[in-house]
């Protein structure tokens, strides 16, 4: 039976480490995580319950016991956030493994679903590579790409990417450790998204740019860390989150309620908010905003 050594963090790896850890030819020795991961993985619980879970925000330091205990014969990575050095590169006898929701060498870095969005790229994929001390430059053993929708949001495409991956993953190691696939390297000009890309202050909307990309942002931060603006009236200033919106027509003020609809003017058309949450309240549909909300304000 192949010991196999599981790295991930936040929720979505643990419906694909679930599969693993169902596949009667491998015997999961344990899954690392970070400190602040770790209630991510209460829903997933049942799934690994009998299993011993690390838990580091320094895996290079805390590495060697882990692996002295654990004795993996292969390491999968999805999401981990920590590069990990030579000495737990070199370990296993099947190596390192990691899956990247992208079409590596494209998208390689923390956020490829949300950028694949951001970029209005027609179509992403998964990727399972060798893993090296660079980040995602690693020889390929897996590759498959899917389309990215019109109305894709991030949450929508990550569940596309995992359900791809749950499907696979058990074929594509097995395959792997009976040496029926031969690595290829990544071909293609290389291109990066790093973690900041999702940060909250990115996520502030700048209504100087066109009506598209403020819609692609808003899909592509759908589910975090949510586009937002401000909401000014004379008394207050109030942050308004926008989780859906359409691209809208051309207008000459500011913001222009017509119909139950809120216009917001862009750079060169208008954005049409769907779902919002205005900050101490709950989320709800425009036109329920704009009856309950009196006040004339202004978006900044």
């Amino acid at each position: 039976m192949i010991k196999v050594l599981l790295f991930g963090s936040e929720k979505y790896p643990y419906s694909i480490f679930g599969k693993v850890i169902a596949e009667n030819d491998f015997e999961v020795v344990g899954i690392v995580t970070s400190k602040d991961s770790i209630y991510e993985m209460e829903s997933e619980k049942s799934k690994y319950n009998e299993i011993k879970v690390f838990i580091t925000d320094n895996i290079n330091k805390e590495g060697k016991n882990i692996l002295e205990e654990t004795k993996p014969d292969l390491i999968l990575v999805c999401n981990y956030g920590q590069f990990l050095d030579k000495d737990i590169l070199d370990y296993p006898k099947y190596k390192c493994l990691n899956i990247h929701f992208s079409l590596l060498p494209r998208l390689r870095g923390a956020c490829p679903v949300e950028a694949a969005i951001l970029k209005d790229v027609k179509k992403t994929g998964v990727s399972i590579q060798l893993m090296e001390e660079d980040m995602d430059t690693g020889d390929l053993i897996y590759q498959e790409e899917v389309d990215i929708s019109k109305d894709e949001t991030s949450k929508s495409l990550l569940k596309k990417l995992q359900n791809i991956t749950v499907k696979n993953i058990n074929r594509v190691l097995k395959r792997w450790i009976k040496k029926k696939v031969k690595p290829w390297p990544q071909k293609g000009k290389a291109t990066y998204c790093y973690r900041n890309l999702r940060s909250k202050s990115n996520a502030r909307i700048d209504w100087s740019k066109t009506s598209d990309e403020i819609e692609r942002e808003i899909r592509a931060f759908n589910p975090k860390p949510i586009s937002w603006t401000y909401i000014l009236t004379n008394s207050k200033k109030l942050r308004l989150k926008i989780f859906k919106a359409e691209v809208g027509k051309k207008i000459d003020k500011e913001i222009l309620k017509e119909e139950g609809k809120l216009y917001i003017r862009t750079k060169d058309r208008s954005i049409v908010p769907l779902i919002v949450q205005l900050e101490g309240k709950k989320k709800m549909n425009i036109s329920n905003f704009l009856n309950g909300f009196k006040d004339k304000f202004i978006i900044k």
